[in-house]
């Protein structure tokens, strides 16, 4: 009997998907006129915020099970760059044992933020902590929580980039915006809003495969394997787990119950340390 195939990554390249992300949060200067030097000098227009600054998720129960990855991060913990050097050395490292294309995403983070930063900033969202999750063939999104309302919401897409967010009507409270990647004057995600609770963002033509895949999981379940690998972590800036096979047989990879048992690995970064797996990580000294 033949055994059934393990889906393949389908991540599309770092440089793409971070160079999409300048283009949507930076606006290129040929769209903006000179300034006329014998005008008196235009103040820069206010920056409105898009729902309550500083929310939080709520749980993770709206997870699926099958996730292969689930990383948070603390947008307003001060010791995050920190922690997010410790998570880099970590996967640089020859000696952790992390699966290659989980390493190459933590090596990449740090970049990845700031250039979401900027992407937050323009669209007017605040919230305390980003996550970004992982579907089983590697298909990534981040995510935040947020209680903007959504004529807001639609209005700032539509002035800023010219896109339109569209209602599901076979699933109510959601509403999904679809990008174009080709268009440099558009927004090169996609971006779903379910209900006024969370905000996800994927890349442009993964918006539908994304929900799907969400609304799969059917109503939230608190002990799906991510929710409780997760939680297990005590807070910190930065904390992230590996699920699955795709994580190979380290010694250290425990099971959690839930959707049936699936191998995990955990990560816990702080201003200070790093923890692999519950224990403490130094990195390998340099000297002969």
């Amino acid at each position: 009997m033949s055994r059934p195939s393990t889906p393949r990554p389908t991540t599309r390249p770092l440089a793409l998907v971070l160079g999409a992300a300048m283009a949507v949060a930076c606006p290129s200067p040929e769209t903006t006129p000179p300034p006329d030097a014998g005008a008196p000098e235009a103040k820069a227009p206010a920056q409105t915020g898009c729902g309550s600054p500083g929310l939080r998720f709520d749980g993770f129960a709206w997870v699926p099970a099958d996730a292969r990855m689930l990383t948070l991060v603390d947008r307003r913990d001060p010791g995050r760059a920190d922690a997010l050097a410790h998570l880099a050395a970590l996967a640089s490292a020859s000696d952790s044992g992390l699966p290659a294309l989980a390493a190459m995403d933590y090596r990449n983070l740090a970049m990845q933020l700031s250039v979401f930063e900027m992407l937050l900033t323009r669209m007017g969202f605040d919230p305390a902590e980003l996550a970004l999750l992982q579907g089983p063939a590697g298909q990534p999104a981040w995510a935040w929580a947020s209680d903007c309302p959504m004529p807001t919401a639609s209005a700032k897409l539509l002035s800023n980039w010219g896109l339109m967010v569209k209602a599901e009507l076979e699933h109510p409270g959601i509403r999904v915006g679809l990008g174009d990647a080709t268009d440099p004057e558009g927004f090169p995600f996609d971006i779903l809003f379910i209900g006024e609770r969370r905000v996800l963002v994927t890349q442009a033509g993964a918006g539908r495969s994304t929900l799907d895949w969400l609304l799969r999981a059917g109503p939230g379940d608190p002990d799906t394997p991510a929710a409780v690998a997760l939680d297990a972590l005590a807070p910190a800036p930065l904390r992230s787990v590996l699920l699955g096979e795709w994580i190979g047989s380290e010694a250290n990879a425990q099971t959690h119950s839930g959707a049936g048992s699936r191998p995990v690995r955990s990560v816990r970064a702080t201003a200070t340390a790093i923890e692999l797996d519950g224990s403490g990580w130094v990195p390998p000294s340099s000297d002969p």
